[in-house]
Formats: C-alpha cells, structure tokens, sequence
C-alpha cells in the first residue's frame, strides 16, 4: 500500500510566507511550458507566466511583455507588447518577428493587478532557436558501410510465442558503432551542437559526455520527418586540437519495432558551430572524412536487449589522441527534401527517479533475483566484479515470478529483452545504453562460485520523457491510494517519447486508442502538452490520403478502428481543454476534417461498418486464445457511430474557436443527423440500447447522444443491467473509462464508489489485492488462486484502465478544468460525496499555479480546503442540498453554485 500519505495542508500552508512575496509575475516558459528553452520547436510562439498567489482576490488585468536580443541591455527592442489590457497570462502569442535559425531571444514580462497596481519586472528568460531549415544544414548524413545482417524475418510483428532455448534466438540489425572526427580550433566563447538521428546515440567531446538525455531525437515517422536536438558544449572544448565523437545504435529506426520487414543502417548528422571572442565562427560538421567502427556493444535492439562485450573495449576511443588511421570511412549522404529535420517538439527522455531492490534472492550457485517492489521501465545499473576474462553475464527482466520463485517471462512473447556482458578482467559498472526494460525482477546469472552480489550492487534508473509530475491524490481508503500509485507508474512507464500500450513484450508502439481514453488522466497526472504536441504530429503523419488515422503512430501498422483512430480528434481537444492550447487545434484542424469526413464517406445513413476492435477484452467473451472473441459484444457499428457522433460533437466546437462559422454549422448539422440516425439504429423506444451491453448504454449516455427527456430511462436500463452483472464492470478498453463517470453524472454516487471499491473479479482493487504495482492489460493477468492468464495478451503495465483516475480527481476529489475557461482559468471544484469515503486530497500544477481541493468529514461537519492560484478563479458545487448548511470563510453561503476569486478559502458545511 502507499505508506505517503499527503496531508491536509491548505490550512497549514505559511499563508504569511506567501503573501509576503515580491509582486512581479514567476515561471515564465515558451511554446508548451519550456523553460529557457534551446533548440526547440519554436512554431507559432507563445508565451506564459504565473502571478504570485500574495492575497486572495489576486488577478491580472494587463501586461506589458517586453523582448531583446541582449540579456541585460533592453533599451533596443524586437518586441514590445505595449501595456495589453487582458486577464490572459497562459498561452499569449508571441507578437515579434519570426524567429531565426540560431537567434536567442530575451524576455521579460510586468502586469497590472486588479487595482490597477503595476508589478515589478519579472526576472529575464530567452528561447533560442535550432536550424529551422535544410538550408541550414552543412553536415551530411553518415553511416556505417557494414551492411545489417537479416537473421531472421518477421512477416508481422506479432510472432506469438516464438521461443529459443536460453534466450539464444536469431538476431537481427545493425551492430552499433562508434564514429568520430578530430580538428583544430580556438577557444570558442559559445558552442552548438546541433544533431539529429535516424538511429539513437551517445555523443561525446574530448572523451566526456555532453548528454544526460536516453533515445535522443525521439520517434516519428521517419520517412516523413525527424527530430533534432541542440546542445550547448561551450565548456567542453579547448584551444587546440579537439575531437568529435558518438556512439550510434538502431533505436526504433532501425531495430525490428521500425523495419521488421526490412534492415536498414542507422544515421546521425551533426553540426558543431563555434563563435569566438571576435565574432567570427567555424562550422565542423560530418562528412565523408568521418571514421568508424565496430565497438563493444555488439547488438543493440529495442525489444531483444544488448549485447555488451568489455574485451572488444576501444580504450581512448573519443580522446584527442586516439590514432584512428585504421578505422574505416562511413559512407556520406547529403540532406534532401526528406526526412525533414526539424528542432524537437517536446521534452527528451531522461532518468526520472532512481529504485533500489527491496530484497535480493540466491536461486542457484551463479544467479540472483532482485526484487525492486515496483514494475517500472528503464535500465539497471550493475556492479560487475572482478571476472575472469570471457565470463559471460547474462541480465534477464520480469514483471512477475512463476510460484517456484523463477523469471515469468512468458507474457514478453518474442521479445528477448535479455542484456549480456563479458568480462574483460577488470571490476566495472554496467549499464545497458541503447534498450530499455519493463520489469520489477531483476535477474543477475552467470557469476562464477563464490562471486556474490548484494542488494547494495544495483539499481534501476527509471526513464520516461522529461515531464513535469502536476498532479496528486490522497484519500481514506488506502487500496485507493495504491490505485492511484499504479496508474501514475503505468502513465511513466508507457509515456517514454510516445503513449505506449505496454513497455515491455514486442509490441511497446503508439496504440491510439489506449492514449485517447486516458488523456484526460495523463493530463492531469503531468504537464503532457509538449509529448501530445509531437505525438498529434505523427498521427497525422500516418494519415491516409483519403483521411483515415491510424490505430498506431508513428508506424506502418495500419488499420481503422472506431475509438482507436478517433484519437486524431480527441487528443488535440483534451489537450486544449487542458492547456488552453489553441496551436494544436489550428496544426490538426484539417486532418480532423478529414477524418470525420472519412467516417462519414465509409459509413452507410451514417451508421459504421462493423470494423475494428470493439470493446477490446470485455471480460465476459474474453476466455482462449482466438483473439477473434476478445473483441467483446457490443456491436462495433454502435462503437463507431458514438464516435462519429462525439468526433462532429467536438469539430462543431473546434471550428467555433477557431472562427470557421461555416465549419462549425455544417458539423452541428452533421451531428444532429448522426444522433438520429444512431438512435433509430440502435435505441429502442423503451430505451434499451442495442445488444443491453453495459458498453452499449455508458457509450450512449455518456456522450449525450439522446434528448435530455429520453436520458433517464436509459440510465436505469443501464442500472438494471449492471445490477444483473451483479454490480461488477463487463467493460473492455471502450467502456470501462466511461462506468463510474455516467453513475455519477446520474447522480449515483453510491453506484460509482461500489463499483470503484469491489474486490472481486473484475476491478481495480481485484488487481491490487493479486499484488499489482501498475494498471494490468487484464483484470485476472494474474490471481493468487488461477496463476497466470494466457501469456499472448498478459502485459503487466498497460495504463488504459487506469483512465479511473479522471473521475478519482474530479468527481470524488473535486478539482477539474472548465469548458468555458480552459486550461484552468475557471476550475471547478465539486466533490460528490459519499460514506465510503471520509477525505479526498487532490492536487493540481496548473498553468497558472497550484491548487487545491481538500476535504475531510468530522463528525457531522464537511471541511474543505480550497487553493485556487492567482490569475484564475473557482466554480463551486456545493455537495449538499441546502446553501444555508454552508459558510465560506466564515460567511454563510446564499447559494449551491457560484464563483470565488483566487486565493487561500475554507468551506464548512453541517450534515
């Protein structure tokens, strides 16, 4: 169980501390919340920044931005707002001229409060660009000219249950090489490293590492575009000779996750410019004159793992003085028109947090099994002793044990994902560098008799994209408080560069539908509004010409899926009502055309066929291996027409705030007419829906698709049946994010939190009392009493139930953004509450502050503790039936619903 439990500090909070804060605005970021941002995506500017919280009551009511090219000299301008009089603080266009390749810009903002009272400067912040162009590429793209051995070929990446004897399985690719290049040079008083990969890498500089960030330029459809990353390497050059060093490996480019169907050569194009003191710069970039080798690691793949070879160690490899006259030279391409190379759209992956074992097991004469207590994703860091040269370590990764103690790997499928190390005579730490791991069970074979490890030899360091963690919540009930654990260890084990399914079997791809019913969650739980950024970019990418999204991106596994490929429309949505993001909207506006226009071309009198997944393992039908029957029994046809319906629902307001009037009517239109054409479909007059699936009503209700006069009679339809299911969920990956939201929209609290707090199967505290860690891809992957469900779809870490967290926080923590001020300008706090439950804590970072909803019953009293951050204000549901039980900061409340300004606020309300 979660042992941290966060207190209710709204009132404990040093208010005096705070208020006694200088008045000038604080957390100034760019784009999508960078912070001094190099390097990257800097398309259609915006900027943010934050108002201390000194008093309640604390708003703006204008702004003056002011921007140079010199951090300390602001008398010669490239941008000056003007005094602005607005409220807006979050997302506010950048009004100067376009950005250029190189250029660094400085900034600082002052605001006007709600008296009129001038703040003081903020503290000065830039953003500096990358190469825009191709044009600004010198370097030429350069790669190994060893050609990759094709061992083995895969007709699909799905090889169920492919197995081969200790882990020793046909292997294929490229084996990863270093490459490097010398030159004379000053001193420079500035240094960039620009870079970008169709592989991943290490880049060094006088034999040091520049880079603490894992996979690089990140994953996107590499036919169409690549990332680059910037580096300032100003401290590490010298006057003299210095080399230009990487190690270069496949990455999902070139490993069997990308091009299983066919082997290609990773490439890495780098550029070093240099300014000095005179102002003259130097431009070294890679060429044909670069050289290469082979180097220790042998192997390197996504899925299999690495291979890691100490006695092919090449000592001073990227040091000045190495001699690499016998090296080979690469081969050179020049830049084209694709893929185009472009500064990065979001955040790099980087090590998060650090996990030690919890215990450490001897299972035979030379293996041992670390337990880290927690399934995560990253790379374990191992002590090697001193070995006799040639011995061989083999590292193997699980996410449960089999009841004899052994490595369950069985649900990994064709996936290695086994690291090897030899020795080459010498004591070291290793850590594999070009893969990564799902896993909570480390096993360490291989030592000769009488090497022994301990606990205090290794580690794991858990990797997930760089992103802000923005949300808590707490309540009474401590398996709760564990749920909440486990879906924010699915959300960072599968948000690594994109939303993964699972991050451990050979599968670990961009699976829209499981992104686009947890987004609202992942939105809360982090600051995802760059990783959504550059995600979108790559559905729509992967877009067909006729409009279709695809099920997986960025991929070549294509496919159309109701609920899986409308998260083209979804995901932009979710994350502008989340962030107040307006770009992302205006970047995929058409492609979200084109997608409802493509539902509605294959759809016949606006009814879908019946293609895709369906309810995906909807528990009731799921039982074998004929994945045929997983797809639950809810008609799919009724799947896709409710997302019609919502994807035009949603289009009808996109154009409106955008300002398409035309757009925005001709899809009101068109969904008033799938609406019809829906219920005449699928909805009885007594208002049973279809097949009396549960899926089939919570699809129906909660995306409004009858009159409001028709709702309830659907609604108890919907109770009847779940009463019939004996009060538990018989919900797939469609269905089961929607349950506990359409009780409580219904008013049946009571109905939400049985469902919520059911132990048996199936539920979310089934899982946990079977000793889960993360969100399981099935409800019985595992039982005390059965063992292990079948291995062919058994992933241990698949964050799509863990969409509960959505209502966890807004429903019965009671914080959640508005529709009519997004990105938490306006934030609604209404708790719904109930006897299973005593307090509910619930923590938000928003864009404009923190806040908070913390309540707790005492005796016959509710007290609830309110932050709502400068700048924004609150929306207040009472949850009580008369406002004369209530007093707000010692006042006694005149109604149930009404607004508050920000600030420090307590409510308390008599039973």
């Amino acid at each position: 169980m979660m042992k941290k439990v966060f207190v209710f500090f709204g009132a404990l909070l040093c208010s005096c501390a705070l208020f006694a804060e200088n008045f000038k605005p604080k957390n100034l970021t760019v784009g999508e919340f960078f912070e001094n941002p190099i390097g990257y995506s800097l398309d259609d500017l915006s900027i943010s920044w934050q108002l201390p919280l000194i008093r309640n009551g604390i708003s703006q009511t204008a702004y003056r931005v002011i921007a140079s090219r010199s951090a300390t000299d602001f008398s010669t301008l490239v941008w000056d707002s003007g005094k602005v009089m607005s409220s807006q603080s979050v997302k506010v266009r950048y009004g100067g001229a376009p950005i250029s390749s190189r250029e660094r810009i400085y900034w600082k903002v002052r605001v006007w409060d709600e008296n009129g009272v001038e703040s003081d400067w903020s503290d000065v912040n830039f953003f500096e660009a990358g190469l825009l162009s191709q044009d600004d590429w010198q370097a030429k793209w350069i790669l190994t000219t060893e050609k990759p051995h094709n061992l083995y070929f895969y007709k699909s990446p799905y090889n169920w249950g492919k197995v081969f004897p200790d882990g020793k399985r046909p292997r294929m690719g490229v084996a990863p090489i270093h490459v490097r290049k010398s030159f004379e040079s000053d001193k420079p008083i500035s240094a960039r490293l620009y870079v970008s990969s169709l592989g991943i890498f290490h880049a060094f500089i006088n034999g040091k590492k520049i880079d603490n960030d894992y996979w690089k330029t990140g994953w996107t459809d590499y036919n169409k575009r690549v990332q680059s990353n910037t580096y300032d390497v100003t401290k590490y050059l010298t006057s003299g000779k210095n080399v230009l060093a990487f190690t270069l490996a496949d990455g999902w480019y070139a490993s069997r996750i990308q091009s299983y169907k066919v082997c290609r050569a990773p490439k890495i194009i780098a550029q070093l410019e240099l300014t000095y003191a005179d102002g003259s710069k130097k431009v070294f970039a890679t060429d044909e004159s670069w050289k290469f080798s082979k180097c220790a690691i042998t192997y390197a793949d996504v899925y299999d793992g690495e291979i890691y070879d100490a006695t092919k160690e090449i000592y001073g490899w990227n040091k000045i003085d190495f001699d690499d006259s016998a090296w080979g030279n690469v081969l050179a391409e020049n830049v084209g028109k694709a893929p185009i190379i472009e500064p990065r759209r979001n955040q790099p992956v980087v090590v998060k947090e650090k996990l030690y074992p919890l215990s450490v097991t001897k299972i035979s004469r030379s293996a041992y099994i670390f337990d880290f207590g927690q399934n995560m994703v990253g790379v374990p860091v191992v002590k090697i002793p001193r070995l006799k040269k040639g011995t061989e370590i083999k590292l193997r990764f699980a996410e449960m044990l089999n009841k004899d103690g052994t490595m369950y790997t069985e649900n990994y499928r064709s996936a290695i994902s086994t690291d090897f190390y030899t020795s080459n005579g010498k004591p070291t730490t290793y850590e594999p560098n070009f893969t990564f791991h799902g896993y909570r069970y480390l096993e360490v074979s291989g030592l000769p008799y009488g090497v022994e490890l301990t606990a205090d030899d290794v580690y794991s360091k858990v990797l997930y994209n760089d992103m802000q963690l923005t949300g808590k919540f707490v309540c009474s009930h401590p398996k709760v408080n564990q749920l909440q654990s486990n879906i924010q260890w699915g959300q960072r084990g599968n948000y690594l560069e994109v939303p993964t399914d699972c991050p451990q079997r050979d599968e670990r791809v961009g699976w829209t539908g499981d992104a686009q019913v947890f987004i609202p969650t992942g939105a809360f739980n982090m600051n995802v509004n760059a990783f959504f950024a550059k995600w979108c970019q790559s559905l729509l990418d992967n877009q067909t010409p006729e409009g279709a999204f695809p099920h997986v991106a960025p991929s070549n596994w294509r496919g159309v899926s109701p609920a899986w490929c409308d998260a083209g429309v979804i995901c932009p949505w979710e994350i502008y009502l989340a962030y107040a993001d307006v770009k992302i909207l205006k970047n995929c506006y058409d492609g979200m055309c084109k997608w409802v226009e493509f539902v509605k071309k294959t759809s016949k009198n606006l009814i879908r066929p019946e293609v895709g997944f369906g309810d995906w393992l909807q528990p009731s039908t799921t039982f074998g291996k004929d994945s045929s029957k997983w797809c639950g029994n809810t008609p799919k046809s009724l799947i896709g027409t409710a997302y019609f319906f919502k994807c035009a629902t949603i289009m009808q307001k996109v154009a409106t705030i955008l300002g398409k009037a035309d757009d925005a009517k001709y899809f009101k239109n068109l969904a008033e007419d799938v609406r019809k054409a829906y219920i005449k479909e699928f909805v009885k007059a007594d208002g049973t829906v279809a097949t009396n699936s549960q899926t089939g009503y919570l699809l129906t209700l909660a995306f409004d698709i009858l009159p409001e006069a028709n709702r309830q009679k659907t609604f108890d339809k919907f109770v009847k049946k779940f009463a019939e299911d004996k009060y538990y969920l018989d919900t797939g990956f469609v269905g089961t994010p929607l349950l506990a939201p359409v009780f409580t929209k219904f008013g049946r609290m009571d109905l939400a939190c049985r469902l919520v707090l059911n132990e048996g199967y199936p539920s979310w505290l089934y899982t946990i009392n079977q000793g889960a860690t993360t969100m399981w891809e099935r409800w019985n992957s595992y039982s005390h009493k059965d063992g292990f469900g079948e291995a062919k779809m058994n992933s241990f870490n698949h964050y799509a139930y863990g969409a509960i967290g959505e209502w966890l926080y807004r429903d019965l923590g009671g914080l959640w953004h508005t529709e009519d001020a997004v990105g938490y300008k306006k934030i609604a706090f209404a708790p719904k509450l109930q006897n299973k439950f005593t307090f509910a804590t619930v923590n938000k970072e928003t864009p404009y502050g923190t806040a908070q909803s913390s309540w707790k019953i005492e005796g016959n009293k509710m007290l609830w503790d309110l932050i709502i951050p400068a700048n924004s204000s609150g929306q207040i549901t009472l949850p009580t039936n008369s406002p004369t039980n209530a007093t707000i900061n010692g006042k006694p409340a005149t109604s149930l619903k009404f607004e508050i300004p920000s600030g420090f606020h307590k409510i308390e309300i008599k039973k």
